[in-house]
């Protein structure tokens, strides 16, 4: 009797201990905080990105066709072809996305960055020419001409183009030459482009010493769904940080860093520091509401 009585308080307590711990556990997961998600920062992103413009080429004409931020380009039916050689007839169609400001870089997520490495940029731009719903490339040993509108010209600019790995865009260098041109009334870098798509006007941005990157933690968002971004001012070059750490990057830069994101109820939130590269550089993220307005105004400083 007693052996049974001893049996049954050791169950007991077995019981009563395995009960306190999964209860303990359970006030643990429930003590930690849940952090804010944006799911709609990628959709906000897409729906602000630079659309493509259209143009329907019809004849051989005078040219050139006039992007709506200056972009010049003399598209002749004679440099197109089909994909599988044949001769193209006009008319076709040309379309144009041009990116040159950093808002647009940011909202069309087309950072000017090569193999990590920061380039100095003129501008961003995507040709694309279609027959009849069908995709034409260049003629072997033919070139697109395009001129990219600039205040100011750099005799080190050279010809980038985009190569997409999914959604990421990385900068190859091709050495396709670039001319500084000239009218009475604005200065031009004049591409002779080689291939279509993403093509940017810029260079490498050399530089030298110490390199650091930046990591963002938070203990309140979630910033994975946000989008994360650094510019170089004194290097006009854009840079997206796609995890919780940057690349590395040249100390004692002056940078604008900016994460933002949308959340499901449509209430967009921010964080801006403009500040130096330090040797270390650990950010503690909170955001801020903000608008739409608010937040392109702020980008328009860049």
């Amino acid at each position: 009797m007693k052996l049974s009585f001893f049996y049954s308080a050791i169950t007991a307590l077995i019981i009563f201990g395995v009960f306190n711990t999964s209860c303990s556990k359970e006030r643990l997961e429930d003590d930690t905080p849940e952090l804010n998600s944006y799911p709609q920062t990628v959709s906000y992103m897409n729906d602000k990105a630079q659309d493509e413009q259209m143009y329907t080429v019809d004849s051989l004409g005078t040219g050139p066709i006039t992007g709506q931020q200056g972009t010049q380009m003399w598209p002749y039916k004679e440099i197109f072809m089909y994909p599988n050689g044949d001769s193209v007839h006009y008319p076709f169609q040309i379309g144009i996305i041009e990116i040159y400001k950093p808002i647009d870089m940011v909202y069309s997520q087309m950072p000017t960055v090569s193999d990590n490495n920061l380039l100095t940029t003129a501008g961003e731009v995507r040709v694309k020419v279609y027959k009849d719903g069908t995709e034409l490339v260049l003629r072997p040993g033919k070139f697109l001409v395009l001129d990219y509108p600039t205040s100011t010209q750099d005799n080190n600019m050279r010809v980038y183009y985009g190569q997409a790995n999914g959604s990421i865009v990385n900068w190859t260098d091709p050495n396709d030459s670039i001319q500084n041109f000239d009218t009475a009334s604005a200065h031009y870098y004049r591409v002779f482009t080689h291939r279509m798509n993403w093509i940017n006007c810029d260079y490498f941005s050399s530089y030298t010493g110490s390199m650091a990157n930046f990591s963002f933690t938070s203990t309140t968002e979630d910033i994975t769904g946000l989008g994360k971004f650094i510019y170089f001012n004194n290097r006009k070059s854009m840079m997206q940080v796609y995890s919780a750490t940057s690349p590395d990057v040249p100390v004692g830069e002056d940078v604008k860093i900016l994460l933002f994101g949308k959340n499901a109820s449509n209430q967009l939130f921010y964080y801006y520091n403009d500040t130096i590269v330090n040797p270390s550089n650990n950010y503690d993220i909170t955001l801020t509401q903000t608008t739409e307005t608010q937040l392109d105004s702020l980008l328009n400083t860049f």
